[in-house]
């Protein structure tokens, strides 16, 4: 049939031959209900083997889409992919020939869904690809949480995100395809891409371009009729034809390192990745200053309205770096997201167990143990807990004093002081310390973060367990109740003098820590073989060692705990006035 001269054109097609195949695809999808037994008012739908369910749905989301009914091509797709999972022990009992069918149809399920979720968009990028290199079917329960993420940001139901994880989990390489994804869904509007150097810039240019040209990806089917165009020397790349021509393009790559005059945009989406290099450039204060500056002025400037979201992944190097300045100016904010996902959690378990090749306490154990590795850099960069080296009071190159058992005599004194805490974010902190003539020695820790109501109870064991001669307790914000708490369940079992006393005035917690710096550093502590770092000793000391007088502290009670028990000392030995009779003088 030759096409009217006047016919409205939709994709190469006449609107004369599209009303034909919407026609035919409502009677297709009449006739896949019947033999499916959808609608059925039995509530039957038959005994469907698990091929001609898949082909028929299959079918029924291709006549959906041509119809462009996407809510129900959309539930069409998912029942396939849903099925087939949950009844794939029937595959083995298929021939060849009903097998590939069924793999046709569940691809081509997460090809149509794949312009509208990032999660089947993903899948479908590698659906050519052999098990152990698929990126992130063998990261999915890592990165899931990530993806979904990633997807409200997209759809405008988030207006910011921060993603912070360990070196090799898939940050970069899952932002990368986000960028491609992004691409194909708004090629009319502009992203810009901003990195630590130009040479970075210039890889994710690269990979982007092998992404959405591979012949073993399916960029090109899932958002086909795209001409790409490129600029190595620019690094640019914009997809053509564009509904409304504008001189701007589809995505912009730079390095902070480079120039970024010109014509640059973000419109759509502002993505940073690591604008800190590394480590030396993180131990530079001039360096971390001078990345935020380039984001305040040259980068973010970029932005064409509020409305463009905002993509932050980084390494958390410092509390004043970009990401964390971020965190801070958006605290409460619902439209923004900050996520941290530490190499190890609590427990010291890893949260990285990949399906292949996956990260283990092992792997983790052997890079925080290797050379090179201090704990400052292991924070920052493997927990994801940013910690400003200027200023560090209680690095842990200082606390040099180490033991693994305690002298072999009775000690002198046994005391120790208790920061309380009631509930919430803080611990209570209670070290209890040994003395030997001058040497004083961190036998042992109670640093617990739980309710008042049973942190009492391991206070109480705590001073059963070492019968100190004397334990106080501060009696600010009810620490005198805390107190009373303590005495009553130890009470007719220890002979400990428990005291409650309110701290000075008219000196701040932060001063009160330096004054007794020498002291603290002055302690000999357990050698770090004696104890795990999730134990609360280890906590305790990583707390202690991550002190920052110049920085927010989220949390003090180590070294201000330390600071009340050293306090104790010096009352305890500051000299004695002794009165005699006058009459010695002569």
């Amino acid at each position: 049939m030759a096409r009217s001269r006047k016919a409205v054109q939709a994709g190469g097609v006449s609107q004369l031959e599209l009303q034909m195949k919407q026609e035919k695809a409502r009677g297709d999808i009449e006739e896949y209900k019947r033999k499916l037994h959808i609608g059925d008012p039995r509530g039957y739908e038959g005994h469907v083997t698990l091929y001609h369910r898949t082909v028929w749905m299959g079918a029924m989301a291709e006549c959906y889409r041509i119809l462009g009914d996407l809510p129900e091509m959309e539930r069409t797709c998912r029942e396939v992919i849903r099925y087939a999972g949950e009844h794939q022990e029937e595959i083995p009992g298929l021939n060849e020939q009903q097998t590939a069918g069924v793999y046709n149809h569940l691809r081509a399920a997460h090809i149509l869904l794949a312009p509208y979720s990032f999660h089947h968009y993903l899948i479908a990028m590698e659906w050519n690809f052999p098990p152990e290199g698929k990126f992130y079917s063998n990261r999915f329960l890592v990165l899931r949480d990530w993806v979904q993420r990633l997807q409200r940001l997209e759809l405008g139901e988030l207006e910011g995100l921060g993603l912070s994880a360990p070196p090799r989990t898939g940050k970069t390489g899952i932002g990368t395809l986000f960028l491609t994804w992004v691409m194909g869904r708004n090629p009319g509007k502009s992203t810009f891409f901003a990195t630590h150097t130009n040479a970075m810039a210039q890889k994710v240019f690269s990979d982007i371009l092998t992404l959405i040209t591979d012949p073993m990806r399916c960029w090109s089917e899932i958002f086909p009729g795209y001409e790409i165009d490129k600029s190595a020397e620019y690094l640019w790349i914009d997809l053509l034809p564009k509904k409304l021509p504008n001189n701007y393009k589809t995505i912009y790559f730079r390095g902070i390192d480079g120039n970024m005059a010109g014509i640059l945009e973000a419109s759509h989406l502002l993505y940073c990745d690591d604008l800190i290099r590394g480590i030396e450039e993180a131990r530079n204060p001039d360096r971390i200053e001078n990345s935020v500056a380039k984001y305040g002025i040259d980068i973010s400037q970029r932005k064409t309205s509020s409305r463009v979201r905002e993509l932050q992944i980084a390494t958390r190097w410092s509390t004043k770096d970009v990401l964390n300045l971020l965190e801070e100016q958006h605290s409460g904010d619902q439209k923004w997201e900050f996520v941290k996902i530490p190499a190890l959690n609590e427990q010291g378990k890893s949260n990285f167990l990949f399906k292949v090749n996956p990260m283990d306490e092992e792997h983790f154990r052997r890079i925080k143990e290797g050379p090179g590795m201090d704990s400052i850099t292991w924070e920052c960069v493997y927990q994801q807990n940013p910690i400003d080296r200027e200023g560090l009071l209680f690095e842990e190159s200082t606390l040099v004093r180490r033991f693994r058992t305690l002298p072999d005599q009775e000690p002198d004194e046994i005391f120790g002081a208790c920061d309380v805490a009631f509930s919430g974010t803080d611990s209570v902190a209670f070290p209890m310390l040994y003395r030997y003539g001058d040497s004083f020695y961190l036998a042992d820790v109670v640093f617990d973060s739980r309710d008042y109501m049973q942190t009492e109870p391991v206070v109480a064991t705590h001073i059963l367990k070492h019968q100190p001669n004397r334990a106080r307790f501060e009696a600010n914000n009810g620490g005198e109740f805390y107190a009373n708490d303590v005495r009553e369940q130890v009470k007719g079992k220890t002979r400990c003098r428990i005291e409650s006393k309110r701290s000075a005035s008219n000196i701040g917690k932060v001063a009160r820590i330096e004054q007794f710096e020498p002291d603290i550093k002055g302690i000999y502590y357990l050698d770090k073989s004696c104890y795990t770092p999730e134990s609360p000793y280890g906590r305790f000391m990583k707390e202690l060692s991550s002190f920052n007088v110049n920085g927010k502290n989220k949390h003090d009670d180590a070294p201000d705990s330390l600071a009340m028990t050293m306090a104790m000392v010096r009352i305890q030995t500051a000299p004695k006035l002794k009165s005699f009779p006058r009459n010695l003088l002569f």
